[in-house]
């Protein structure tokens, strides 16, 4: 992720990072400083992790 933000010259604070790993996506975007979505497209993950935010569709992101 550091690396990518490097090469683009963007501050982790303004990107958003959008994956379905927790692991892979969202736990190595927040160790970035980048803001995470965690895309659940089946809804059976919701009360896994709290504190990180869920979406079922990509649509939902216009929708913030």
């Amino acid at each position: 992720f550091a690396r990518v933000l490097s090469d683009f010259n963007l501050p982790p604070e303004e990107v958003l990072h959008v994956g379905d790993s927790i692991e892979d996506d969202c736990f190595g975007a927040r160790n970035a400083g980048m803001e995470t979505l965690l895309l659940d497209r089946n809804g059976d993950r919701e009360d896994e992790f709290p504190g990180i935010p869920i979406i079922r569709s990509l649509a939902e992101i216009l929708a913030e």
